[in-house]
């Protein structure tokens, strides 16, 4: 009894956490280029994205996991709106409300993000 299942040095959850934002990383790429229509601008901006994130306390700690999912749901919900927005394809409208849906389960700070998509 006592033993931990993912280790004392919590290096499980780092890489956990590591998924969860290369995975918001491609969902920024894909914004991008929704947005510029320009490949290469889309990826310089996801590169800087996942080589020096806004704070790195996303990777480091365990407790940052609401951030990492917020972060992640609310890229692809806003990626699935562009999608919507240009192909008016009921199905991406209903992944962007879902995406929505659970960025906000992990975090209400994202209950403006419909503001905010262009």
């Amino acid at each position: 009894f006592g033993a931990d299942p993912y280790g004392s040095d919590g290096l499980i959850f780092r890489l956990q956490n590591f998924g969860w934002m290369s995975l918001t990383a491609i969902f920024i790429f894909g914004i991008v280029h929704r947005l510029t229509e320009q490949l290469d601008y889309a990826l310089w901006i996801a590169l800087a994205w996942i080589l020096h994130p806004i704070h790195s306390e996303l990777f480091m700690w365990a407790a940052s996991r609401k951030d990492c999912l917020a972060l992640c749901f609310g890229s692809a919900s806003t990626y699935a709106y562009l999608r919507y927005r240009d192909v008016k394809r009921t199905t991406w409208g209903i992944f962007a409300l879902s995406a929505l849906g659970l960025s906000l389960l992990a975090k209400a700070s994202l209950i403006f993000l419909p503001a905010s998509i262009p």
